[in-house]
């Protein structure tokens, strides 16, 4: 017989990560087929609940203080796949399908520069959509 809790005596999520002083975790996000790093971000607890019981990607946005489900103005959804969080319960890996380019510049990736030690940025991905045709202007 195993030592592992069963499913339904474990925890939630919630009660198990280890929200910084400023009430975020850090996350990866990643594409589950490919394994392509997407994105990181930050999730308080209201977007991790939202994340968990919507299927949808939602992170707290720190330049607007405010939630954000990701792809709600370009409509480039994230549908969850997998949530994963780190041995020390303080940052979470969040494999999801896009529905759609997921940087608000237009390309797949958040990390589309690569950044050479001459501090040269290179730009080594194509863009999947022109931004200004989709985000208001500032």
């Amino acid at each position: 017989m195993s030592d592992e809790p069963q499913a339904a005596q474990a925890p939630g999520l919630l009660e198990v990560v280890r929200f910084g002083a400023d009430g975020l975790v850090p996350v990866v996000v990643q594409a589950g087929v490919d394994r392509q790093v997407l994105l990181v971000g930050s999730m308080n607890r209201e977007a991790l609940a939202r994340t968990l019981t919507s299927g949808r990607l939602w992170l707290w946005s720190r330049s607007r203080n405010q939630l954000w489900l990701k792809g709600e103005t370009s409509g480039h959804y994230q549908q969850v796949d997998a949530v994963y969080i780190n041995c020390e319960l303080n940052s979470l890996l969040v494999q999801v399908t896009s529905l759609g380019p997921i940087c608000h510049e237009g390309y797949a990736t958040c990390f589309y520069r690569r950044a050479h030690a001459t501090g040269q940025l290179e730009t080594v991905a194509a863009r999947a959509f022109d931004p200004g045709a989709v985000y208001p202007a500032p």
